[in-house]
């Protein structure tokens, strides 16, 4: 991350972040908290102003993706935006973010992903 942006996890305390994520299930349950947040050491994309999504759970994650490129107007056509999960795994894009979520969500009750860009040729 650039050395000004703070992460999420780091700007709010586990309880405060686990009273949030209780509080937006409750308001909407069929709704999935999700935290994204660029890649550690990644400097091809840019930062999200927005890192904080509530994604219907029937959402795929192929889809939720186009929702987060299109918040990138700087990415060039040449560049692919992947979702990374827990460090190094690369989710399916057929799978929903309710499924993600029931897999993956971090212990405050959201689902954190990281985004990374991948030159692409042809």
């Amino acid at each position: 991350m650039d050395a000004k942006y703070i992460p999420f996890k780091e700007r709010k305390t586990h309880a405060v972040r686990l009273q949030e994520s209780r509080s937006i299930k409750k308001r909407y349950p069929l709704k999935v908290p999700v935290i994204v947040e660029r890649l550690k050491g990644e400097k091809q994309l840019p930062l999200l102003e927005k890192v904080k999504f509530l994604v219907p759970e029937d959402m795929c994650i192929s889809q939720f993706m186009f929702v987060v490129r299109s918040r990138m107007l700087t990415l060039s056509p040449q560049q692919s935006l992947h979702f990374i999960i827990n460090s190094s795994e690369i989710p399916s894009m057929q799978l929903t973010m309710g499924e993600i979520y029931g897999r993956y969500a971090d212990e405050d009750g959201f689902r954190y992903l990281r985004y990374a860009a991948t030159a692409m040729f042809g």
